[in-house]
Order: C-alpha cells, then structure tokens, then sequence
C-alpha cells in the first residue's frame, strides 16, 4: 500500500483559507486593543497648577458653551468671580434656547475637564484644549467624547470658549 497524505481542508482555495485565517486574527487583535482618551494629562495639570499659582481670585470672563452633536446649540454667560468664588446671577448674553450651560469660575472649568477625564479615559474619544499663554486658563476646550447618560452637558461633541478675561480690582474694606 502506498503511504497516502492525510490532507486536512475546510473545501476552499488554500489562497483564500489563509486570508480567513488573517482576517479573523485582525479581527482577534483589534478587540484587544484598549481604547485611549486623547487628553494631555500632564499640560493639563502644569497649566492648572501655573493658574492656582497667580492667585487671581477676581475676575469676569465670558463662556460659550457650543453643543455639535447629537443636537446643535449654544448658550453665552458673562460670569463674576469674587474672592474665587461665582457671584450670582450670571449675565445672560445670548442663547438658542436649547443648550442652557456656562461655567462658573476658572477652576470650575478645572474641574470639570478633569470629571470628564476620569468618566471617560477609558474609551475612545478627546479632550483637546488650548490655554491663555498670559494667564493659564483654558481658552477654548474642544470635546468629543461618548454620549452618556449620567453627563447631561456633553452629549457628543461639543466646545466651550472662555474669552474676555478680566480682572477685577478686589474690594477693600474701609
């Protein structure tokens, strides 16, 4: 008897066996992938501690909170920060109605981007945000990040833009 090959085939071209076998490889490692959150952690914490370092606690700034995604919208306050802390009521500019937010300090605006990191560096996403060279505030805050359905303020994509930085002469007793 002649020695026969025990040949092992699922039926198809071995061509396309092998680009099978690579797909679901690709596919394999790709699900393994960890999702990372763009964000520049440690600008991020230099810029904020430069800010705390100034001790500026007396300021107005205006706030544009922009909404992209899954709705469009908008909201613009002018807010007042006295001795570090927000002075009611803030000064409504403009808004479409629909999107009804603003920030109440500076180190709100810390603080915030810093919740939103947290809930979301594990997933796919960014917090992309450019600072005040003079004084190292967040400027303008750019966000993408997923819907969730405890974070009512970011819904997708959105920005915020603090402008019109200005200090304000603290009040001395008499």
């Amino acid at each position: 008897m002649k020695n026969r090959k025990l040949e092992l085939s699922i039926g198809f071209n071995p061509r396309i066996e092998m680009i099978f076998i690579l797909l679901i490889c690709l596919i394999f490692l790709s699900c393994n992938e960890s999702p990372q959150l763009e964000f520049d952690e440690k600008t991020f914490y230099r810029e904020w501690a430069a800010w705390n370092a100034q001790g500026l606690a007396d300021y107005s700034i205006v706030t544009k909170y922009e909404l992209y995604w899954p709705r469009t919208g908008y909201s613009i306050y002018r807010i007042m920060v006295k001795d570090n802390e927000f002075v009611k009521p803030a000064e409504f500019i403009e808004s479409d109605g629909y999107v009804n937010f603003f920030l109440l300090s500076i180190l709100d605006a810390y603080n915030w981007i810093e919740n939103l990191y947290e809930q979301h560096k594990n997933q796919r996403g960014f917090i992309r945000i450019v600072y005040n060279t003079d004084f190292h505030y967040p400027e303008f805050i750019d966000i993408n990040l997923p819907p969730a359905r405890y974070s009512p303020i970011v819904l997708g994509r959105g920005a915020v833009y603090l402008s019109e930085f200005t200090l304000l002469a603290p009040e001395t007793e008499e």
